[in-house]
């Protein structure tokens, strides 16, 4: 769940913000509730349907693709991320349960696929590592490789939060994660070219999932 920069070699944030902590990452998502129910939700939202091709645009170590993957057997997944050591237990992952996944070390600026190559795509609570001089154009590429009518699910951490609690969360979170452009999140997407743009679902309050689709 972590980007690096379109140009300038591999600087990137690892998933877990420190690379020899990332065989931890799933185990630090579960405690902090960011586990199953977590990523069935988003899975929800997404509502693959079989046959679609699928781009998890920041896979990191790959559990919202295990997930999707064990849901149908007949999805197309492919998962993308630019650190190499998230992928490869991603790989292992995956294979250990005899999922086929597409596997890929690029950044969400920088997408490897022709135009209309997916039919949905989704990024996880990467959205905010992205520099904030790539994060539009980093929208305009997962617009790129939409199909026409696809439709995309960006979940990421949102400040206005209904509880007091989750809102001194977020503001305690900015302090370490560069977050201001999360107050705007719908507006870049309708930005960036999607239309239909919305709000569609929040968990525990300081993460939203929004949704937008490209025009037919």
């Amino acid at each position: 769940m972590s980007y690096n920069r379109p140009m300038g070699g591999s600087s990137h944030i690892p998933p877990a913000h420190f690379s020899s902590l990332t065989p931890l990452y799933d185990l630090f998502c579960a405690l902090i509730g960011l586990g199953k129910p977590f990523r069935r939700e988003i899975l929800r939202h997404l509502a693959a349907e079989p046959d679609e091709r699928v781009i998890d645009a920041g896979c990191g170590t790959g559990e919202l693709l295990r997930l999707l993957e064990s849901s149908s057997v007949s999805i197309k997944a492919v998962g993308a991320d630019p650190d190499g050591k998230a992928l490869a237990l991603a790989r292992r992952k995956l294979e250990s349960v005899g999922r086929d996944v597409e596997w890929v070390q690029a950044s969400m600026s920088r997408l490897p696929f022709p135009e209309a190559s997916f039919d949905a795509a989704v990024s996880t609570l990467a959205f905010h590592h992205i520099p904030a001089e790539d994060r539009l154009a980093s929208l305009r590429e997962v617009l790129r490789v939409l199909k026409p009518g696809g439709r995309f699910v960006l979940c990421d951490l949102v400040p206005d939060a209904p509880s007091a609690a989750a809102r001194l969360a977020f503001r305690l979170l900015s302090l370490l994660e560069p977050l201001q452009d999360n107050a705007r999140l719908a507006g870049m997407l309708a930005e960036a070219g999607f239309s239909e743009v919305s709000l569609i679902g929040r968990y525990r309050g300081i993460i939203g999932y929004f949704q937008g689709r490209k025009r037919n």
